[in-house]
């Protein structure tokens, strides 16, 4: 007996305090698992990982209970979503969405193109003519992949494949996940084999999907990521996953440094010992004439990397300008034409000049580079307001004298369906006030038309008169108030 009411007793502490809002919301998590970096299950079988971390702070922060089901593919878990068994699936690239609703973006990489340092010399020195490039499915642009006089490419499930594929042969360029493959690459301590041949080839977004018509679960994780940002816990758990990688390029430039002294110091030496002997200048002269020949082999090998970026450039369906430490155009694509209506620009244009790059560029100081995924709205000639979303880098990071890519993307149409979704919401609740105004107003009128259909015989009656210079005016003062709640809304 007293167990059956301790059993009753619980049961009821639970039922009120859900009812009174104590407990949060259970939600049932899906994600591809690997790599281990956005999510994963660790040896202990719990879920880690940049976006796990994410979806556990929103969930803190409602109250909500969440419960994870890890799969091998994506493809399961979509499934799972769509019959219900789930309500959300993490970590989805912007590319894969499909027919779902998607969030806000939780995170964001960069696509590089990485290979061992070895390959990486040979293919520096164009001594490879026959290479293979591999990559993951729903990450590289399939503008950028004809840029790759391969043999052969190969398509990879996940970050984790495509350094699997490098390791046998198979694949000796990568075109990967930028801050993913650091992360591995370190976990598996293989770090200082592998190096950049191309940085910030493209921006790879991902997001959280729900089931289509689930507004409300959207807005409930769109408005947790916000919240995120706003008190400053997405940049913590940012910064507590994301490896900052070595900047090559200062590397590259204290050893040019090192190199530019050991040979002054070489250089005066020899001027020293040509005073004293002819042989030691013939020496020095057959010297300079091989190191010429060098820096020739050197000018032209910088020239072919920079017409593969330029073509890169041309073939990217977004709008894209390289421009030089002043701000002037070096090179600009076709899309950023189109964006900026012009039929061409010439080089060593100001970008100043030019619609929407001009007016971006305008807003930035240019030593606060990159500047990552901003957003603007700008009044086009047709008198409409259209969305951009763009990026500003610089080739070699960290370094203020390094040529800059401007990126820029029109998203008025992911923009529109945005507000038209909020539209909706607003017109569904406005529609809902209305039946109840309509109701209440009705109440007051029908008691104002009675008074008024016995106004002819019972005028002279004083009750009669009472009554009805007291409750006509309150009842109308009550439509007023109605009437006013709904004004104020309206605005």
């Amino acid at each position: 007996m007293f167990i059956r009411r301790l059993v009753s007793f619980v049961i009821l502490s639970l039922s009120i305090c859900t009812s009174a809002g104590l407990f949060g919301q259970t939600l049932r998590v899906a994600y591809k698992e690997n790599p281990p970096f956005y999510q994963f299950t660790d040896k202990n079988g719990e879920s880690q990982g940049l976006n796990v971390e994410i979806i556990k702070a929103i969930a803190q922060n409602s109250g909500d209970v969440l419960i994870f089901f890890p799969k091998e593919r994506l493809s399961e878990c979509l499934e799972l979503l769509e019959s219900g068994k789930v309500d959300i699936v993490l970590g989805v690239s912007s590319a894969a969405n499909g027919d779902f609703s998607a969030t806000m973006e939780t995170s964001t990489s960069t696509l590089s193109v990485m290979a061992d340092k070895e390959f990486a010399k040979l293919y520096a020195s164009k001594l490879v003519k026959d290479y293979t490039v591999s990559f993951e499915y729903n990450t590289a642009n399939t503008a950028i992949i004809p840029s790759f006089l391969a043999s052969e490419f190969y398509v990879t499930g996940n970050q984790l494949e495509l350094l699997k594929n490098n390791l046998i042969g198979r694949g000796d360029v990568m075109i990967c996940d930028k801050e993913c493959m650091l992360y591995i690459l370190r976990q598996q301590g293989i770090e200082d084999n592998y190096t950049n041949i191309q940085n910030n080839i493209g921006v790879i977004g991902y997001t959280m999907i729900v089931k289509p018509g689930n507004t409300t679960l959207l807005r409930s994780l769109n408005e947790g990521i916000m919240g995120l940002r706003v008190d400053g816990t997405y940049e913590k758990i940012i910064s507590s996953w994301v490896i900052e990688e070595d900047n090559l390029s200062q590397k590259w430039l204290i050893i040019i440094e090192i190199v530019f002294i050991t040979l002054a110091f070489f250089v005066l030496g020899v001027a020293i010992y040509v005073y004293v002997s002819t042989g030691i200048r013939k020496y020095l002269r057959r010297e300079v004439a091989l190191k010429t020949v060098e820096l020739d082999k050197q000018v032209f090998q910088l020239e072919k990397e920079k017409g593969l970026r330029d073509g890169m450039i041309q073939r990217s369906p977004l709008g894209m300008a390289l421009l030089d430490t002043n701000g002037h155009v070096m090179s600009i694509n076709p899309s950023a034409c189109r964006l900026t209506g012009l039929k061409s620009v010439d080089v060593k244009t100001s970008i100043r000049t030019m619609p929407l790059f001009g007016e971006i560029f305008a807003t930035h100081d240019t030593m606060k580079y990159p500047i990552e995924d901003e957003t603007i709205r700008i009044m086009g000639k047709d008198n409409l307001v259209r969305s951009y979303r763009y990026s500003i880098r610089r080739i070699v990071e960290g370094d203020t004298q390094s040529d800059i890519l401007m990126t820029l993307e029109d998203i008025t149409v992911d923009e529109e369906k945005k507000l038209a979704t909020i539209e909706r919401e607003k017109n569904r609740i406005l529609n809902q006030m209305m039946a109840g105004i309509a109701h209440e107003v009705k109440n007051p009128l029908t008691g104002i038309r009675n008074f008024a259909q016995l106004i002819p015989t019972c005028y002279t009656d004083p009750d009669f008169m009472e009554n009805f210079t007291k409750l006509v005016p309150q009842e109308v003062d009550r439509i007023s108030r109605l009437i006013e709640s709904l004004m104020h809304y309206a605005r």
